[in-house]
C-alpha cells in the first residue's frame, strides 16, 4: 500500500506524469530501463541483489548477537553495493514493492514485472535456506 501511495503523489509531483501513464513513468521498471540484458539475465540479477540485501539485514539485525548500531550502515552499504553493481542492468529494485507500487499506479513493467518477481522469490527462497 505504501509503494502504490507513493507512486501516486509521485504522479502529482513530477511534471509530465500522470496516473496510467504506461512504460516511462516515474519509478517504473520497464523496457526502457532495462536495456541489453535479457529476461534471464534479468532475473539473475535481481536475485542475486535481493539475495545479499536479504542475508545482510538477516545477519546484522535479526540474528543473534547481531551486530546492534552497526546494522543501518551495513545494510546502507550492501544496498549501496548492490545497486551500483546490478542496478545498471535491471534499475535495482531489490524489493517487490518497487515494482508493484509503480505497476498499480502507472500500468507499467507489466510484461517484466513476473521476472522482477522472480527473481526476488527465488532470493528469498535462497535467503532462508542458509
Amino acid at each position: 500500500v505504501g509503494a502504490i501511495l507513493g507512486a501516486v503523489v509521485t504522479a502529482f509531483l513530477v511534471p509530465g506524469a500522470s496516473l496510467q501513464m504506461g512504460d516511462g513513468g516515474p519509478g517504473c521498471f520497464d523496457r526502457t530501463v532495462i536495456v541489453d540484458v535479457n529476461d534471464k539475465q534479468l532475473m539473475w540479477w535481481e536475485c542475486i541483489m535481493t539475495f545479499t540485501l536479504i542475508s545482510c539485514v538477516y545477519a546484522c539485525g535479526v540474528a543473534k548477537p547481531g551486530h546492534g548500531s552497526h546494522t543501518p550502515l551495513v545494510v546502507g552499504f550492501a544496498l549501496f553495493c548492490c545497486a551500483g553493481s546490478g542496478g545498471q542492468y535491471t534499475g535495482g529494485a531489490l524489493n517487490p514493492a518497487r515494482v508493484l507500487g509503480p505497476l498499480a499506479a502507472f500500468g507499467c513493467g507489466e510484461e517484466v514485472v513476473g521476472r522482477y518477481l522472480g527473481g526476488q522469490a527465488l532470493a528469498a527462497i535462497f535467503a532462508m535456506s542458509v
